[in-house]
């Protein structure tokens, strides 16, 4: 039986994260033998709700704003920036009446039929989390959740819940139920908020593992460590501790002073970005050091495909991963981050240690495994 599903996202253009993992879970779709089909929005227009007196909404269509931190690219160039084995320029649609992140949701016709003709509707936007309203039945709605905090609740309990990583999923369990929504959408919605647990199903990220070169020796990495993430203040100060070492880091840095032993790159293509990781040793990944936590680490599980060891706070998403330092090292503060990295740098034989055992864990988010998941959380047969 092949199965149809719907993928909904609001703008596939950009090399945002969640971009990314939209992608890789509709390529795992399409892996599976399903047939696919994804909506998305162009960058030019929006159509956004504006808040109008007595509180009223205004639906408008206005030019969007680039973010020039952001970069965007046409969407022929799609497979140049993302690693996707199965999906297609013919499998995406664009069309402007998908509202960017807000959930007041307006679609167009064309969408609407297309989303009742399909067996499962897909999106990881979580402001699209009330989408299920627009189907006669709520459980072909798959909501994927990875990054909560900007997030409503569904109006379901028959819709499908996947999170992103164990920790992802308890803290959905304790936002819903908390003051936070009361905090983000007012208190008329306190009544309306879930009393009990909602059931999740754990599906992490895939990684097109076969995309990535993982065979590089010691000596073939030049680069010491490799960071692969927008380098912000916080991060700064983690990369001020790392003098002496030639470090890289993939992604656009905040605008101000960079140390002199940290190389920059931006804009980076996917056959860029799989060739640095490959030339690098040990991966330093930053996020949840004085912020919150990673909800997964999509970055990680490519750096440990690429071969690289990996170096991570001891916190959210990265403990699973790594399966509480069994696979990487997790450190609390910058010291137990520069202890770890001196013993990985030390010499080759520590490092070869974890560079096997990065390589090796990282099949355990492949897509054979992703549709693995997919199908038990569904309950549906291969």
């Amino acid at each position: 039986m092949t199965r149809y599903v719907v993928g909904i996202y609001h703008n596939l253009m950009s090399l945002e994260g969640p971009t990314r993992l939209f992608l890789s879970m509709m390529d795992v779709f399409k892996s599976m033998g399903w047939q696919v089909r994804i909506y998305t929005r162009s960058t030019a227009w929006t159509q956004v709700w504006v808040k109008q007196p007595r509180g009223l909404f205004k639906q408008m269509r206005i030019k969007e704003r680039v973010d020039p931190n952001r970069t965007y690219y046409p969407l022929k160039d799609l497979k140049k920036y993302h690693p996707l084995a199965y999906l297609q320029l013919r499998d995406i649609r664009v069309d402007d009446m998908i509202p960017l992140r807000h959930p007041y949701l307006y679609f167009s016709e064309q969408i609407r039929e297309e989303m009742a003709e399909a067996d499962y509707v897909f999106t990881a936007v979580e402001t699209y989390l009330r989408l299920n309203e627009f189907l006669e039945d709520p459980s072909k709605f798959i909501a994927y959740i990875h990054f909560p905090p900007t997030m409503m609740w569904p109006s379901s309990r028959e819709i499908h819940v996947w999170v992103n990583s164990e920790w992802t999923g308890q803290f959905v369990n304790e936002f819903w139920k908390g003051k936070e929504v009361e905090k983000l959408w007012g208190r008329r919605y306190i009544d309306q908020m879930p009393v009990e647990d909602w059931e999740y199903h754990v599906v992490y990220p895939p990684c097109n593992v076969e995309a990535y070169t993982s065979s590089r020796s010691w000596e073939e990495r030049p680069y010491d460590i490799v960071i692969f993430s927008r380098l912000t203040k916080d991060k700064i100060q983690l990369v001020s501790h790392l003098e002496g070492y030639r470090v890289l880091v993939i992604g656009a840095d905040y605008g101000g002073e960079v140390p002199s032993w940290v190389e920059c790159r931006k804009n980076l293509t996917f056959h860029e970005v799989a060739e640095y990781l490959s030339k690098s040793k040990v991966y330093l990944h930053c996020k949840g050091y004085q912020s919150e936590p990673e909800h997964f680490g999509q970055t990680i599980v490519e750096a440990m495909a690429s071969g690289c060891a990996v170096v991570a706070p001891n916190a959210g998403g990265p403990v699973e991963i790594l399966d509480h330092g069994k696979y990487g090292i997790l450190f609390e503060d910058p010291m137990e981050m520069k202890e770890a990295i001196d013993y990985l740098l030390s010499s080759s034989e520590e490092w070869r240690y974890f560079h096997k055992k990065a390589t090796d864990r990282s099949k355990y988010f492949d897509y054979e495994h992703t549709a693995k998941r997919i199908r038990e959380a569904l309950d549906i047969e291969e």
